[in-house]
């Protein structure tokens, strides 16, 4: 984009959705462009994978103290799924964890009690549990896993992160909780830069049928959030 002759070099961005717009940050973060991505709008992303991985599979999203039930998206236990069985190192398990929480077969008892050590606490932990055994199985897990998910945090690079910052995030998200915007929120609460706006309606990245564009407040935040937007890049 630097390149082209209609464009400004100086107001160059990156916007990104969901998984996406975690690694819009994470990517912005990088040396190599950081100081030259303008700025980064960011609709619903994760701030720390394990965070997510956790809340996830607790049903339970903690935040400022509290504990709150949040029933996840079968779609975002499906992605945690596949990429904490992608880790696993006995190609039993990945045999036999792929063909019940990924292709949701019903796996044959004699399977079950097959699994190794690592496959039944990976198990377990994808079954459900409560928020501090999820931590006491999740440090179980291979380092491998643990190493990505810290990888495509951008918790790990937000004291990188030189662009303005825009964030945006429904605050009913059934596939990443609005608890992890907040925190991205909170983590860059000394600039000066970063604007926040957390709507009602949206069906994760969509508006729903009675949602945003129904109640004027909350169109008129989507209007203020995305006239930002055009200030920075026009």
């Amino acid at each position: 984009l630097e390149t082209l002759d209609y464009v400004d070099p100086e107001r160059v961005g990156i916007g990104g959705f969901c998984v996406g717009a975690s690694l819009a940050l994470v990517a912005a973060a990088d040396p190599i462009i950081s100081d030259r991505v303008g700025f980064v709008n960011a609709f619903g992303p994760f701030y720390d994978a394990e965070e997510l991985l956790l809340q996830a599979v607790s049903g339970t999203v903690e935040y400022d103290g509290e504990n709150t039930p949040w029933q996840p998206d079968p779609h975002t236990l499906r992605v945690l799924a596949a990429e904490l069985i992608e880790h696993l190192d006995d190609p039993s398990d990945v045999r036999i964890m792929t063909h019940h929480y990924l292709e949701r077969q019903t796996p044959a008892p004699d399977d079950l009690e097959a699994l190794s050590a690592q496959g039944r606490i990976a198990a377990r932990l994808l079954d459900g549990v409560r928020p501090r055994e999820a931590r006491t199985l999740y440090e179980m897990l291979p380092a491998s896993f643990h190493d990505d998910l810290v990888a495509i945090s951008p918790s790990t690079y937000v004291h990188e992160l030189r662009a303005s910052l825009l964030i945006m995030h429904d605050r009913h998200d059934e596939y990443v909780p609005a608890a992890e915007s907040r925190r991205l929120m909170e983590a860059t609460r000394d600039r000066d830069d970063v604007r926040y706006t957390e709507f009602i309606g949206f069906d994760h990245l969509l508006p729903d049928e009675d949602g945003v564009f129904t109640r004027l407040g909350q169109a008129f935040s989507l209007y203020r959030h995305m006239y930002s937007i055009l200030r920075i890049a026009s």
